[in-house]
């Protein structure tokens, strides 16, 4: 994360870094850390993976990674960004087989902070933190999906920029709400559909005594239903 605190854990229902096989299982309902002042939330709401693992006719659904941490206690501190993969988080090798992947939500980005005091000068407000990305997946390792479905899941939204003599640039929102593919992604007989970006947060405000203008606000998020960065067939 930004701040000096520590980011949130990793894994909210399960942290595999073993082999673990699972069929006709449900991961409902579970959520990773939050981040501590200024740092990022913890990633794989539902499962985190750096091992091997294998799903059949699993449903991962209403997961949530975490949400950042807000300021770090300096003045204008930066808001922590959300947690990746709020379904499934995934740096090792993963199959999904007629599989279900639903309404996970990546981690929201924390608000920048609002310098105390008296404004004397044009000084800025904290930066706010990014949404989270992947709300269903976020695959930086090696991924196939067969006859499987990725829906409904929503990535986190940006922070609000901190308001002092200047404003505080917001965060982005969260990218790939579907699927963020930081790795080798492949799609077998799929569906992808109806996925939501996370909205960028609002920029801080300024002080015009001072010269101080308002910030930009975040840009929202791209790619609501896969987000590439890497290699996809």
């Amino acid at each position: 994360g930004n701040g000096g605190g520590t980011d949130g854990g990793d894994g909210g229902g399960i942290y595999s870094s073993g082999k673990l096989t699972m069929n006709n299982c449900i991961v409902a309902e579970n959520s990773s850390g939050a981040g501590a002042d200024g740092a990022s939330g913890g990633n794989g709401g539902g499962i985190k993976n750096d091992g091997t693992c294998i799903l059949t006719e699993c449903v991962i659904s209403e997961n949530q990674s975490g949400n950042g941490g807000g300021p770090d206690g300096n003045a204008g501190g930066f808001g922590g960004g959300g947690g990746n993969g709020g379904g499934i988080y995934n740096s090792g090798t993963i199959v999904l087989s007629n599989c279900i992947v639903s309404a996970n939500t990546s981690g929201q980005g924390s608000g920048g902070g609002d310098p105390s005091g008296l404004i004397t000068s044009s000084a800025p407000g904290g930066l706010g933190g990014s949404g989270g990305n992947g709300a269903g997946i976020y695959n930086t390792g090696q991924m196939r999906l067969n006859f499987s479905s990725v829906y409904d899941n929503n990535s986190g939204s940006g922070g609000g920029g901190g308001s002092f003599g200047s404003g505080g640039n917001a965060g982005m929102g969260g990218n790939g709400a579907g699927i963020f593919n930081a790795g080798k992604l492949s799609l077998n007989t799929s569906t992808i559909s109806g996925n939501l970006c996370g909205n960028g947060g609002n920029g801080g405000s300024g002080n015009d005594r001072f010269g101080g203008d308002g910030a930009a606000g975040g840009a929202g998020g791209s790619g609501g239903g896969v987000y590439n960065i890497g290699s996809l067939d």
